[in-house]
């Protein structure tokens, strides 16, 4: 290829006479068939990715074919007529060309960065566009449309619910085009002149003509319809051929000067493509959601007939093979956990491809891969190879082989002989077709008896004459539209093998079925062997019977993505239009067991005639041919997709429903079973739904009640979804029955959910904080800067309530966690300074943990041949009565076990209640539980031998000595008592967090576990375990996700709540090791205790956060005529609006954060194999080591300013006063104990409060210290500080009231005691001596709800003060990459705004209406009355400002006090400072302006205690504005005043401040002081907050350069190349400054000068 890439195509398909230039259409026209163009395109594109290195789509193409059916090679013949347009992709192009300019040698580096440059553009163009404009993305198996129709699209863009869905195998184009859809309706309702310019000129455009045709054949696609179709694919055109789409990449840039020189052509179609990627589309997002079309626009594609993807699936059978003796080499990094799928010679089975060249390349993946490793995942390789050892196991693979050769053979023979079915013989060997076997043949080579081979003939043969049916159906259709005779035949393949090159993987289909309209069916056999000792199989005369469902949902997961990848490889790779079947074939296998091993099969059951549970299985989204059903089925598919991710009985149970709701809607059952399970549910909702006593054990909770509706919502019109379905089936079969079932239940489902309903919201009303029964505010782009729970919103802030809730329940059992563990490592110190000399904990430990080199658990009670004797007893079933004796007699009931089973029990009870759908379940899993703990009753022998035996068994005392370990036996002496007590507590504890775990989590705990918590360096470095692989993991930890241990640092996008400390860690290798676990075991039992109490607390508050996003969803919000300051939209008329997809959003965005603590928004991607996102966070914290460590001048002058700050809070009187700010003080002089125990409890500093709970509990002086954390410690001391004083004067100004609730001291009757006195007689002594709240010591008014009001009040009150920069007060613009980036040392900012500039709005926790300091200053100077019919604005506001200058400037020279309160004003006629005439006329008036505003203020809401407020409260809010910043005022002007003063020079020009190195210092301070204090008031002061890199992280990346730069230079100087430089920052100390705590210490000490 020469210099022009694109003039060689060209040149080559003209000169081979396959295409000519029409000058009348101004393009290339195709001058032979589809087929022999697309072989010479194939060539050129074969060409071009071997030349270059990269696959792209078709740099050329025939119009009417589509992208993907070129690629698979010469298959497709569809019959194009000449003269069809062809099309260059000039973005594809332009990647070859680019990468023609480059080096050979350069081409991969360059190629990964056009790689990288595709993906971000995909996510930054085409997804964002549609997230702008308020428009769902989802990708789906099958489209449907509005009535359940399934349909043989692409992709489909639905006007009427904002929705864009892909199809699987769906690519860009059809996400382009999707985006057209809506941009183009948006123009169209906008009466856009571009739109009536592309509309005018479309009937003669070539593209018309070819979409009419097209699109002739769909039902109901109106001629408007297709005009708009043929406007998009015009535009989709101009996009390619320009490269429209590639604007940021380089060869965006070298075509720029071309496409604005094109514009002048006057192409509005170009000129439609460049706006829909230049313009900012969330202008169109309100035209978006207010469209009244319904339209519904699909992306079609072009179609294949069955003869060519026959061809294609013969030719790629072929060219694969098993090869059983592939090694690691073969695919060294290409294949996740490796370890799973060799055998004993490092052998691995995969299939090996023959390429066009003769040669063979093995496939990297097997589509069973995935569930293998999802079977293995918390398994260590070498129990993995043991379970894959077990005889059965073996048993069963063979077998399973051996009867998938039987299923083929058979449906072979009956294939070749049945009227109507097409045998497709496919060439395993060379051309040798397969022989096909007699009756006799297959028998002799199976395993099955005469008996078991007859139901495995009649279940193939029904499948097979069930096929042909459907094809005759198909062949009815075809001959009522074409008024002939059609007669064709179903193909059948058997065993057929498949390939997929966008992930390199292949698999086998047992059974594959080809119609004639090219849809397909997919069945696959699946043996399973139940263990006949669970609950699911019972011995009927000898032999075991499945009586319970054997699909639990990681088998139904793993089924599903098996077929779903067929389904998708079929219709992306070979042209399939559709699935019509996607289904599992169970059979029953067991087998006779002799000498401990299977020694032939006994059982061999199958179909549903002979087992209901061995009816086919519906995977992979199957739809039905009836659009209501279908509707319902997708909607079922959909709710079983989010349940994926969750955990917990609950969630597995309702998914288990749904699943089985799926397989009786598509298999046309009797929904036997399901109607059963509804009616359990409605008979406990109609028993128990009117209990509200919490204590109750048949109380339903609110996620129960949740749980529920979502159940039965499903059925709320199930009658009216399925009638055309039984309609056709009572055709065949009597249906009454089934009819008045469905009726009778839809009836009492709906009326259950009525009760549902109502109960769910008056618990939600009852439970709630506050009021949410009023509409809040339409959101807006300044939303982004807002913590949750000040958004004019009652969802958002009852949402933010109840996760505070959550959150304040988990810090409290995480700091009585801490004192329980506290206190035994203290007994582990003492134990460890009296055997060694030495109170290291390490020391303890170490006889504690077992190391296998992947994981770290306790140590055995047992010696390792002791412990692998009760393996092989415990599994031993042949021998049960004999290994049941065996256990008994060496092991006994534990002292205590009988009760503690029994509460076991009772709780068990009660988790199935909520959690089971039906009885018959209920009393299953129950009967399983009491075979695995019930040790207690001869009925229940077998919990002697179950896996959990040693939860209330233990070892009898003869057995002792002979059979304990010596590590046990170590810890078990009577001087080492401590050690046992930690050991016994260890299991107690994990046994503790098994139970609470069990309602939301399916995952067993080992009592021997040990959290896999990640070791920090310092600990691998103190103990000599910092080897080289550690290291290299703690480096490369911050820049990836660790999705081991649930890490979301990075925005996982995962919707579940996270839980880390369970999985087993990996190194940068993938390979689970120990090396990164830690073992300070105290610190360990902590951390993980916190994620369980996290875990657990937040998925209970889940189902009421969704149930509030639903309410959402349906409900309105207010949106005002006018626009307020920055688009707030708070003035003129307010109307009642469908809540905005906005306001979802955020309320989405805020949940994804807290609920399930994805710091970042939406999907992280990689750069240079790195998170960007975590990149960034890395980034900023280098930053900040870099830029504050140990900052003490920062801290003090932050003290100092937090000081001010809390004194000018207290002078506003309103939550506390100057005498509670001394009584504070006298506190902590007298009683410092009792002060911080409070502020402790509290928890008012949570964040970096629980991060110093942490590292006191470490195990070493330098783990404990030598932590990035502590190098921040200057600064968190000053805010703690600040905390507790505000917090502490707070508590001193509230009291009870006698219903409970905190009120204001002046607001209660005199007398009453303030809430320190009542903290008072609840402080004890801890295990450290330290003075701590006893909760049980606290009055009966204390509860959650009152202390995170407590705690929350006193935090608004310190935001106010110093900013809020929690992580529990997050504001959304800080969860975005650019966000991170530019607000490091600026989050703060926010809450300090709100406080100076924020509008009024009501507080829930403040328990008042709050509002700007300044804001009230302005407003209490003289205005006019204007003001007061709407809300004041900024440019209004200085204009009033300097009219009422004379008052303004009267007030902070405090010549005129501003008095406005009663209570105030009583108080000085009392004292005799109140003149009656002159005071009483500012009274009166002042009065009267405010309380025109407050009626104002009044009339603009809907928030009842905005409705409800009296005029006083709203008078004291003024006031207390007023007064605060008067006093701020007043103090930043003196602050000025003295830095002026210092500023000035003496007689010898010097200026005072620099005369002396500590009044360098104090003016130092003095500066910061100043800005801290007054740059939300000072424009100057503002500016220095913002100086410098907008990014602050960047300075990493330049102080580096600048480091090297700096470093050469001197390098260059030494050597007398460059001349010296005497002005150069030295390199040693640029490299100092980047150090650690070295910019602080060379500011400290003037390295460089005076500063």
């Amino acid at each position: 290829m020469s210099c022009s890439i694109k003039q060689n195509i060209i040149d080559v398909m003209v000169d081979k006479e396959l295409m000519s230039f029409n000058p009348q259409r101004n393009m290339y026209e195709a001058t032979t068939d589809a087929y022999t163009f697309s072989e010479q395109a194939q060539r050129i594109q074969k060409e071009l990715e071997t030349e270059y290195g990269i696959k792209t789509d078709p740099v050329i193409y025939i119009t009417e074919t589509s992208r993907k059916s070129l690629r698979p090679g010469p298959y497709y013949r569809d019959n194009v007529i000449k003269g069809s347009l062809i099309r260059f992709r000039q973005s594809e192009i332009d990647r070859f060309q680019a990468l023609s300019e480059v080096s050979p040698e350069d081409r991969v580096a360059e190629n990964n960065r056009l790689v990288s440059e595709a993906y971000e553009k995909l996510d930054s163009s085409m997804v964002s566009f549609l997230t702008q404009m308020g428009i769902s993305v989802n990708v789906m198996s099958n489209i449907t449309d509005s009535e359940g129709n399934k349909l043989d699209w692409l992709a489909s863009a639905d006007l009427a619910n904002k929705a864009v869905v892909i199809a699987q195998g769906g690519n860009e184009s059809e996400l382009t085009e999707e985006v057209l859809h809506f941009y183009m309706n948006a123009l169209k309702d906008l009466g856009s002149s571009l739109y009536k310019s592309v509309r005018g000129r479309i009937t003669s455009m070539p593209e018309y003509a070819e979409t009419a045709a097209q699109y002739a054949s769909i039902e109901n696609y109106s001629q408007e319809q297709i005009i708009d179709e043929a406007i998009t694919k015009v535009i989709l055109n101009r996009i390619g051929e320009n490269g429209i789409k590639d604007r940021e990449t380089r060869w965006w840039k070298r075509t720029w000067q071309d496409i604005k020189k094109t514009f002048n052509i006057g192409d509005p179609y170009l000129n439609a493509a460049y706006a829909l990627f230049n313009e900012d589309l969330a202008n169109y997002k309100e035209v978006v959601a207010n469209t009244r079309s319904t339209d519904m626009f699909g992306s079609v594609g072009a179609r294949r007939t069955r003869e060519l993807t026959v061809e294609q699936l013969v030719d790629t059978h072929s060219k694969l093979k098993l090869d059983e003796e592939v090694i690691e080499d073969m695919i060294k990094g290409r294949l996740k956990r490796p370890e799973l799928f060799f055998d004993e010679k490092g052998m691995i089975v995969r299939y090996r491809r023959t390429l066009d060249d003769g040669t063979t390349k093995v496939v990297a993946h097997r589509v069973t891969d995935t569930a293998t490793i999802n079977s293995f995942r918390n398994k260590d390789i070498a129990d993995v190879k043991e379970i894959q050892n077990l005889p059965k196991s073996k048993a069963s693979r063979d077998a399973g082989t051996s009867l998938h050769a039987t299923g083929q053979y058979l449906m072979e023979l009956f294939a070749s002989k049945m009227e109507g079915v097409n045998l497709v013989n496919l060439l395993d060997e060379g051309t040798t077709p397969r022989k096909v076997r007699t009756r006799q043949e297959i028998f002799d080579e199976s395993i099955l008896t005469e008996e078991m081979f007859k139901v495995f003939e009649s279940q193939v043969k029904a499948l097979l004459t069930e096929m042909v049916k459907v094809q005759q159906d198909l062949n009815e259709k075809e001959s009522k539209e074409t008024g002939t005779v059609v007669n064709k035949a179903v193909d059948v393949m058997t065993e057929v093998r498949l390939y997929d090159p966008e992930t390199d993987t292949a698999g086998t289909i047992d059974i594959l079925f080809l119609f004639s309209d090219n849809t397909a069916g997919i069945y696959d056999y699946k043996f399973i062997s139940p263990s006949t000792e669970s609950s699911m199989v019972d011995i009927e005369e000898g032999l075991p019977k499945i009586v319970e469902s054997p699909f639990h949902v990681k088998k139904l997961e793993n089924f599903d993505s098996q077929i779903s990848f067929y389904s998708k490889v079929l219709r992306v790779q070979y042209g399939v239009s559709d699935v019509k079947r996607s289904r599992v074939i169970p059979a029953h296998i067991d087998f006779m067991w002799k000498n401990g091993a299977p020694a032939a099969v006994n059982t061999f059951n199958m179909g549903q005639e002979n087992n209901v549970f061995l009816r086919h299985r519906v995977v992979a989204d199957e739809l039905t041919e009836y659009p209501l059903v279908n509707k319902k089925l997708s909607a079922i598919y959909g709710k079983i997709e989010v349940l994926k991710g969750k955990r917990g009985p609950k969630n597995v149970s309702e998914r288990l429903f749904l699943e089985e709701t799926a397989q009786e809607l598509v298999m046309q059952g009797d929904f036997a079973n399901v109607l059963q399970d509804i009616n359990s549910i409605i008979n406990t909702v109609n028993l128990n739904i009117a209990i509200d006593d919490v204590n109750d054990p048949n109380y339903i909770s609110f996620p129960e009640l949740k749980h529920y509706q979502d159940v039965l919502a499903i059925f709320s019109d199930i009658e009216a979804t399925t009638i055309t379905m039984r309609d056709k089936i009572g055709q065949s079969k009597d249906v009454t029955t089934l009819n008045q079932n469905l009726k009778s239940m839809t009836e009492t489902v709906n009326n259950a959910l009525v009760a549902i309903d109502e109960k769910l919201n008056a618990t939600f009303l009852k439970e709630a904080n506050s009021r949410t029964d009023y509409l809040g505010t339409v959101t807006s782009a300044v939303d982004n800067l807002k913590r949750m729970d000040i958004i004019d919103n009652p969802l958002y802030k009852e949402g933010k309530n109840i996760i505070n809730l959550a959150d304040r329940k988990t810090a409290k059992a995480s700091e009585s966690l801490r004192q329980k563990w506290l206190g035994l490592k203290n007994s582990l110190e003492d134990w460890a300074d009296k055997t060694a000399g030495s109170r290291d904990a390490t020391i303890a430990y170490g006889r504690l943990i077992k190391d296998t080199g992947k994981q770290l658990f306790l140590i055995s009670m047992f010696k390792p041949e002791f412990r692998d004797k009760i393996k092989e007893v415990i599994t031993d079933r042949e021998n049960k009565t004999k290994s049941i004796a065996w256990m008994q007699e060496r092991f006994q009931i534990k002292e205590g076990a009988k009760e503690a089973y029994l509460k076991m029990l009772k709780a068990k009870i009660n988790t199935l209640k909520k959690n089971t759908t039906n009885q018959k379940s209920f009393e299953s899993q129950l009967e399983r539980f009491k075979k695995s703990y019930n040790v207690f009753d001869n009925e229940y022998d077998d919990a002697w031998i179950s896996p959990q035996y040693y939860r209330y068994l233990e070892l009898k005392p003869k057995y002792a000595k002979t059979e304990r370990s010596e590590e046990f036996e170590f810890i078990n002496r009577e001087e080492n008592k401590p050690l046992l007590e930690y050991y016994t507590a260890w299991k107690a504890q994990i046994n503790e967090f098994e139970n609470m775990l069990e309602s939301h989590y399916d995952m067993r705990l080992s009592e021997n576990m040990i959290p896999s918590i990640r070791a920090g360096l310092v600990e691998k470095i103190a103990s000599g375990e910092a080897s080289g692989e550690v290291i290299k993991d703690w480096f490369t930890k911050g820049w990836t996700v660790k999705t081991d241990e649930d890490d979301r640092s990075g925005g996982s996008g995962q919707q579940t709540v996270p839980l880390g400390g369970i999985q087993p860690l990996v190194n940068s290798k993938g390979e689970a090791t120990s090396q990164l676990v830690s073992k300070d075991l105290t610190r360990a039992m902590y951390l993980f205790g916190s994620n369980v109490y996290n875990y657990v607390n937040k998925s209970e508050i889940e189902s009421k956060i969704l149930y509030m996003r639903a309410k959402l969803v349906s409900g309105e919000e207010l949106a005002y005529s006018n626009k307020g300051v920055l688009g707030i939209k708070r003035t003129g008329a307010k109307n009642p609006v469908a809540t905005s997809a906005d306001t979802i959003a955020k309320f989405d965005e805020f949940i994804d954060y807290f609920v399930y603590g994805n710091a970042f928004k939406g999907q992280d991607y990689q750069i240079l194999g790195m998170s960007a996102k975590k990149m960034v966070s890395k980034l900023n914290q280098i930053f900040s080591v870099q830029a504050i460590s140990l900052p003490v001048r920062i801290a003090l002058a932050a003290r100092i300013s937090g000081a001010i700050g809390t004194y000018v809070e207290s002078r506003g009187g309103q939550h506390y006063t100057k005498k509670n700010l001394k009584d504070a003080a006298v506190l902590y002089l007298k009683d410092k104990g009792v002060y911080m125990a409070i502020s402790n409890y509290l928890d008012l500093h949570a964040e970096e409060h629980t991060e110093h709970k942490e590292r006191r509990l470490r195990t070493g002086i330098l783990n404990r210290w030598l932590d990035s954390s502590f190098m921040f410690e200057p600064l968190g001391l000053a805010d703690r500080q600040i905390d507790r004083q505000v917090g502490i004067a707070t508590l001193y100004n509230l009291g009870f009231d006698s219903e409970g609730e905190v009120k204001r001291l002046s607001q209660l009757p005199e007398g009453t005691p303030n809430i320190i006195e009542s903290f008072k007689k609840s402080v004890k002594e801890d295990a450290e001596g330290r003075m701590v709240v006893d909760p049980k010591k606290l009055p009966k008014e204390f509860n959650t709800q009152i202390e995170v009001n407590l705690q929350q009040k006193i935090k608004r009150l310190t935001g106010r003060i110093k900013g809020a920069m929690g992580s529990d007060e997050i504001v959304l613009f800080r969860r975005s990459i650019f966000g991170a980036l530019i607000g490091k040392f600026k989050w703060f900012i926010p809450a300090i705004a709100e406080a100076h500039f924020g509008r009024v709005r009501f507080d829930a926790y403040l328990d008042s209406s709050t509002e700007g300091r300044i804001i009230g200053f302005f407003k209490s100077l003289k205005m006019p009355q204007t003001q007061i019919d709407e809300e004041i604005g900024f440019m209004k506001m200085g204009l009033y400002f300097f009219q009422g200058m004379g008052s303004a400037v009267s007030r902070l020279t405090m010549l005129d006090s501003y008095n406005i309160s009663a209570q105030k004003r009583l108080e000085l006629i009392a004292k005799g400072k109140w003149d009656a005439d002159k005071d009483q006329k500012k009274y009166d008036e002042r009065r009267q302006i405010i309380e025109k505003e407050f009626r104002h203020f009044q009339f603009m809401s809907e928030e009842h205690a905005i409705k409800e407020m009296d005029l006083e409260a709203y008078i004291e809010m003024r006031q207390s504005s007023v007064k605060q910043s008067i006093a701020e005022l007043q103090i930043v002007g003196l602050l000025l005043l003295l830095v002026s003063a210092l500023s000035m020079s003496g007689d010898d020009d010097e200026k005072y401040y620099r005369k002396s190195f500590a009044s360098r210092k104090f003016m130092d301070i003095l500066s910061r002081v100043l800005l801290e204090t007054s740059f939300a008031i000072n424009p100057m002061e503002f500016d220095k907050i913002n100086r410098g890199s907008l990014v602050p992280a960047l300075s990493v990346i330049t102080g580096g350069y600048r480091i090297l730069s700096s470093g050469i230079q001197e390098l260059s100087e030494a050597a007398g190349i460059s001349k010296e430089n005497k002005k150069r920052t030295p390199f040693w100390l640029q490299l100092f400054k980047s150090l650690p705590m070295g910019r602080q210490f060379a500011n400290l000490t003037e390295l460089e000068g005076e500063s």
